[in-house]
């Protein structure tokens, strides 16, 4: 027994080495446009709806290709081949983006960036889900996630010292290189479940597999009044944070009026922030259900909107107040925001796949995912159109006011939770 626990915990440490580093890659070869966007905004006379146009371009696939990926984690059953293939391929557009100038190009290329970069996530949830115990799901959930935080907080500033020292073109080449090498090391050192090296599979101590199966359908899936709530608020929320993460880069330079380095460390910060949020969204979440097991994955929304709160309290800082002028303070109010920003994402794929039965966990996840990426669509063109029409100022007062939705709608939802628990 000693050496089959010995043995489960040298795959497990491959597992977070490939989901942590391998989705990290995929994060860098997405964000490579929008660290580059005032760059080639200034290189090629971009203007914000065109860069709007490509952003839009790449969430618009990205929504479809999550669920279609969820799907068809579940069907094939082998998320480590398709994790390591959408890798690669999303790694050889970006050096094409990087070989690319005209409008065109960049919009075709970004749109098919957009439908490879789906093979990102669902296969990440689905290995997650059959490797890791069930009463540190949330925590390795939220740790792997702290992975995007990581990639982008690093990447913003090794871009930009790229862009500065080699022209922007040069952070596509990079981030296409470094994906390709990963995607090779995903493919050798992960496996697909702990019965494929030939271990005991931990799901048969949750539930009996073949029962469950049996007893649900995609039918019952997608009627899920929670998921469909999940999903909404997805959406919105996720308006939300790729607006942040998108634009408050330019957002500090235009409106601001910040130097282009204050805004680059400040973008940094809120990556960095987004590592302390994750883990402190699954730490506490996890000792919550802990706590509160009768409520289940309902006992995870307090700390979605304990955060959402905070978000709100730096959003009002940052658009309303005057002081915050030197470079210490401007990166802890990004920090904050990346805590209050990330935290909720960090758990919000956990709340759709522990709510889901099992074998249906990539689909449930797709589905949220499709929702969220809606969000993030209309975060491009439609947020772009926005800011030309009303100014940064009540554009982004529009995110504090969606952010506020979301803190209500859950907070609903828990009480109801609650109430019908203590009627029980």
């Amino acid at each position: 027994m000693a050496s089959l626990d010995k043995e489960y915990r040298f795959w497990l440490v491959l597992l977070f080495i490939s989901s942590f580093f391998g989705y990290g890659c995929y994060i860098i070869n997405r964000k490579s446009f929008s660290f580059s966007m005032a760059a080639m905004s200034k290189d090629l006379g971009l203007e914000k709806d065109h860069l709007g146009t490509i952003l839009s371009s790449f969430f618009m696939l990205y929504a479809f290709s999550k669920l279609f990926v969820g799907f068809l984690t579940d069907l094939l059953g082998s998320p480590r081949l398709l994790f390591a293939l959408g890798l690669a391929i999303s790694a050889v557009i970006n050096i094409l983006f990087g070989l690319s100038s005209s409008m065109w190009a960049f919009s075709l290329l970004w749109m098919i960036n957009g439908l490879i970069q789906g093979f990102g996530w669902p296969p990440v949830g689905k290995l997650l889900r059959v490797w890791v115990p069930s009463e540190s799901f949330g925590r390795w959930w939220s740790t792997v996630s702290m992975g995007i935080n990581v990639s982008a907080a690093l990447s913003s500033i090794v871009f930009a010292a790229t862009t500065k020292a080699l022209g922007w073109r040069f952070v596509f080449f990079g981030a296409g290189a470094v994906g390709l090498g990963m995607s090779v090391v995903i493919f050798l050192i992960t496996r697909d479940s702990p019965e494929s090296v030939g271990l005991k599979s931990i799901t048969s101590e949750r539930s009996n597999s073949s029962a469950e199966k049996k007893r649900f359908s995609l039918r019952d899936v997608l009627s899920d009044w929670f998921l469909w709530v999940l999903s909404g608020n997805y959406l919105l929320f996720y308006v939300v944070k790729t607006s942040i993460a998108d634009w408050s880069q330019m957002y500090l330079i235009q409106y601001r009026e910040f130097p282009a380095s204050f805004a680059a460390y400040a973008i940094g910060m809120l990556e960095v922030g987004g590592i302390v949020g994750s883990l402190v969204a699954g730490f506490s979440s996890d000792f919550i259900v802990s706590k509160m097991p009768r409520l289940g994955v309902f006992a995870r929304l307090p700390v979605i909107c304990i955060l959402i709160v905070i978000l709100e309290l730096f959003l009002y800082v940052l658009n309303h107040t005057a002081f915050i002028t030197e470079q210490y303070q401007i990166d802890a109010v990004f920090f904050m925001l990346g805590l209050a920003l990330y935290g909720p994402i960090a758990i919000w794929g956990v709340l759709a796949v522990e709510n889901a039965p099992k074998g249906f966990e990539g689909t449930a996840h797709s589905v949220a995912s499709m929702a969220s990426q809606t969000g993030a669509f209309l975060s491009g063109y439609p947020f772009s159109l926005l800011v030309s029409s009303y100014g940064w100022y009540w554009s982004f007062v529009t995110l504090e006011v969606t952010g506020l939705i979301v803190v209500v709608l859950f907070g609903f939802v828990f009480f109801y939770k609650l109430q019908k628990l203590k009627a029980d």
